[in-house]
């Protein structure tokens, strides 16, 4: 059953990566500056599961108070997935969608930080 609801999305992103171009410099930027958000966010997440006490994650997903080995998984499975979403698509979509991981992995960092989230890595 799932399988079947994953083709439509499958047929999606082959048919934009049939599409796609040659990445630029900038794509290549973008796509360093959007992973190391996401590292960062790991950082601090795994942070967050040392300090249960003081700390208590807001991303749904992984729930208030997730294990080590769920968050590094749901950041590896991030990485991986923003990657190849990245790969799949063609310009100009390929740079919002870069662009707007970074403006969201950048403020959640920000807005951690400015809580007293340090980073464990």
């Amino acid at each position: 059953m799932k399988a079947k609801k994953l083709i439509p999305l499958a047929l999606l992103f082959y048919s934009l990566a049939s599409n796609a171009r040659e990445w630029d410099k900038i794509d290549y930027s973008l796509l360093g500056i959007a992973g190391t958000g996401i590292i960062l966010d790991w950082g601090q997440t795994r942070y967050i599961v040392k300090h249960p006490q003081t700390f208590h994650e807001l991303n749904p997903s992984l729930g208030n108070y997730p294990s080590m080995g769920n968050v590094n998984k749901f950041f590896i499975g991030r990485l991986v997935l923003h990657g190849t979403a990245a790969y799949l698509l063609p310009d100009p979509f390929r740079k919002i969608w870069l662009g707007g991981e970074i403006m969201i992995r950048f403020n959640a960092v920000k807005n951690n930080r400015s809580i007293g989230v340090g980073f464990n890595f």
